[in-house]
């Protein structure tokens, strides 16, 4: 007797009917610009409206807040960080900040002029987003909305310790993105992690692989138990940024090696999810709720005109499961990582007059990270991290310029008349036509991203 078969899958979204109106073109956008500039320089920041028309408040100006310097207002209450959970010595879910490792942590600061202790900064000091490119305009300033959705398509993002005339500097890359060690924006201090309990960290095995899917027990999106990878929050070939910002005394296992597996920066995630998640399509954002928690969901960040629509509908604000042993740190980490793209931050495409740029510099081994604010008239000539991704691509070459370090390797597939890109995430020129990048490849120079 033959063996019964399944009939074939159908998609998991039911195509757009051709004869209805285009998906995409009913889907607007929303762009933040620099007041400092004129129209000619490309938005500082681009995102899919997709929330309802608009665009989550938190997702655009904590990303905003992260290009400027991770400049946004403090917690309102007292020093100690706690979540909106009550929390004793004996609960199981982590209360971020409480941990005695927290204490270790430099908070580094950033040496932008900052106001002095006689003279605290009021909430009216820290940047904020307008319909009008005109600071002083109070009718063109946006509060948080009550449904915490912008549904403007063209606003400013001014900082009010930098005038007009002097146009406030922007992080051109992760890798130049300071971590801002015990500030963390209040979506994340508000996130609920399970702390694991000492019987399952007995029972998780040696091999980091092995522990996260024991841990997790299936996809931390979908449930699934099949087709499971280890991801990392905090990529592995940032394992130089991730030095450099002294993320180890955030690690939950200190004895972890090295130290950017540690289980803290993993969760499983099915294939499928993880590569959209690598390709910057989906980032991972705390959003708040109808009684003002904030709970962790995918938020659509971009995507291509051939799939929006199954992205849009399986994917945008779907709620991740029930997180555990998780370190929150690297939760905003991906946060940041994610946003440097150049679909996300097209404001580097072309620089019709010069910029200023914060830019990490060497230090000094064991100290923490320094930035210093320069001035480039072009991409090229935005000076390197003090370190590279460990990642061993052929297809990338040093920039040309001032600040080559001899080690200019470049693709025998590319020439001179090979058009490059400066990589908002490495700080690197690459190849528009050979970038095989899963992250940020030659897709990017897809006119059909969005």
């Amino acid at each position: 007797m033959p063996c019964t078969l399944q009939s074939k899958m159908g998609p998991p979204v039911p195509l757009p009917n051709p004869g209805t109106k285009n998906h995409v073109s009913s889907i607007s956008s929303l762009d933040v610009y620099h007041p400092g500039y004129t129209d000619a320089q490309p938005a500082l920041l681009h995102f899919l409206a997709v929330d309802d028309g608009g665009v989550d408040y938190d997702v655009v100006y904590y990303a905003c807040c992260i290009l400027v310097g991770n400049d946004w207002p403090p917690p309102p209450a007292p020093s100690t960080r706690t979540t909106a959970r009550p929390s004793t010595p004996s609960s199981s879910t982590r209360t971020v900040g409480q941990s005695t490792r927290q204490s270790m942590i430099p908070v580094i600061e950033s040496p932008a002029p900052t106001p002095t202790r006689t003279s605290p900064r009021t909430p009216s000091m820290y940047p904020f987003l307008s319909t009008s490119s005109d600071p002083n305009s109070q009718a063109g300033k946006i509060s948080r909305p009550a449904d915490n959705i912008i549904r403007h398509q063209v606003v400013y993002l001014h900082v009010p310790r930098h005038k007009l005339e002097d146009p406030y500097p922007i992080t051109p890359t992760f890798v130049h993105w300071v971590f801002p060690h015990g500030n963390l924006p209040p979506p994340w201090r508000s996130l609920h992690i399970r702390e694991l309990s000492h019987d399952e960290m007995g029972d998780l095995p040696r091999m980091f692989r092995d522990a996260v899917a024991v841990r997790d027990k299936g996809c931390r999106m979908t449930l699934s138990r099949c087709g499971i990878e280890a991801a990392h929050l905090v990529p592995s070939k940032m394992d130089g940024w991730f030095a450099n910002n002294g993320m180890a005394l955030c690690r939950w296992d200190q004895s972890s090696s090295p130290i950017i597996n540690d289980l803290g920066n993993l969760i499983s995630l099915r294939a499928d999810v993880h590569t959209m998640l690598d390709r910057k399509e989906l980032l991972m954002m705390p959003k708040v709720t109808g009684d003002g928690s904030y709970t962790l969901v995918s938020h659509l960040l971009r995507s291509h005109s051939r799939y929006l629509y199954e992205q849009n509908a399986l994917w945008h604000n779907r709620t991740f499961q029930d997180l555990s042993g998780v370190v929150v740190e690297f939760l905003f980490a991906r946060f940041a990582w994610a946003i440097f793209n150049e679909v996300t931050i097209p404001f580097l495409d072309m620089v019709p007059r010069p910029i200023t740029v914060r830019v990490c510099v060497p230090s000094p081994a064991g100290t923490e990270p320094t930035v210093e604010t320069r001035w480039t008239s072009n991409s090229r000539g935005i000076p390197p991290p003090p370190f590279k991704p460990t990642q061993d691509k052929s297809n990338k070459r040093s920039r040309p310029d001032d600040h080559d370090d001899g080690d200019n390797d470049r693709d025998d597939r590319c020439d001179d008349d090979c058009p490059m890109y400066y990589s908002r995430e490495t700080g690197e020129m690459l190849c528009y036509l050979h970038d095989d990048d899963l992250d940020e490849g030659s897709s990017d120079t897809d006119t059909s991203w969005l």
